[in-house]
């Protein structure tokens, strides 16, 4: 999620409170913009305990150029998320309501299993089993007070 934040330009970030521990650089932020995801530099940053972040960015000199940002999505490299993190036991989701991108709801979470690979979740769907892997590229968002997952799962996945 993203908003601005006074009169700078500067962007406020929000993400999952147990993870801000896990991640290593901010720097730099991929933002969706129409279909890709482009990378920015920050210039200013602070952290909040709360899963907040408060960013500047290199090229964001005003609130009305950082209005370009405004509710995108907002992305890090795997490779500044510490693995124990990516590895942390994800059980947390049963009970999810799981949905892509465009808000169609795939279906609830009803198990976890873990594969050698990668973590699967588990969809029962028009009766049949759905499995989607629990990987960073295909998780957009989870909202915990929600009890929401969302995902942008490649074309043809949930025909498997």
């Amino acid at each position: 999620m993203v908003k601005t934040h006074g009169v700078k330009g500067e962007l406020k970030l929000k993400f999952d409170a147990d993870m801000l521990g896990y991640i290593s650089s901010l720097n730099p932020l991929f933002f969706e913009i129409e279909n890709k995801h482009l990378p920015y530099f920050t210039n200013r940053l602070s952290l909040r305990d709360n899963g907040e972040a408060i960013a500047g960015l290199e090229e964001v000199k005003s609130k009305e150029d950082a209005h370009l940002f405004l509710k995108r999505g907002v992305f890090i490299e795997e490779k500044n998320i510490d693995p124990a993190y990516l590895d942390a036991d994800y059980n947390f989701l049963v009970g999810f309501v799981a949905s892509d991108k465009q808000n169609v709801i795939i279906g609830v979470i009803d198990d976890i299993f873990n594969m050698p690979a990668n973590k699967l979740v588990r969809i029962m769907r028009d009766k049949k089993e759905v499995l989607i892997p629990l990987h960073p590229d295909f998780i957009v968002s989870v909202n915990k007070t929600k009890k929401e997952i969302c995902f942008d799962l490649p074309d043809g996945l949930l025909d498997l």
